[in-house]
């Protein structure tokens, strides 16, 4: 039953990232792919950008896929949206090529120079 819910739904989910022109990582729950699509994830983080960022610069730092870096491109002049997990990276890419004032960054974030292991 669950593989032919499965072989349903994910047709009509990747359908819907398509027309939204968001896309989702597949790891999370189809529950917070819908809120992130639908602008509905982390209401009280999402309501706090939309009340408060005004103009200048905004920094996403661990941008995941962009909802963030999306939501702040509305509001600020630039966004820079820094995520160093490739495959995550690839879906943020992904999600500002229409968006020219955010600029997404394949690195990491962090109190010192260097490099380290992601897992």
């Amino acid at each position: 039953m669950r593989q032919i819910l499965k072989k349903i739904v994910m047709p009509v989910f990747t359908l819907i990232e398509r027309l939204v022109d968001f896309h989702t990582s597949p790891l999370p729950s189809l529950k917070q792919r819908l809120e992130e699509i639908f602008g509905r994830y982390e209401i009280g983080t999402t309501r706090f950008i939309k009340k408060n960022l005004r103009g200048g610069v905004a920094f996403d730092i661990g941008a995941n896929v962009g909802y963030y870096a999306r939501l702040m491109s509305r509001y600020a002049d630039r966004v820079y949206a820094f995520e160093p997990d490739p495959d995550n990276f690839k879906i943020l890419a992904e999600n500002c090529k229409r968006h020219p004032t955010i600029t997404p960054v394949n690195a990491a974030v962090c109190d010192r120079t260097g490099t380290v292991d992601f897992f």
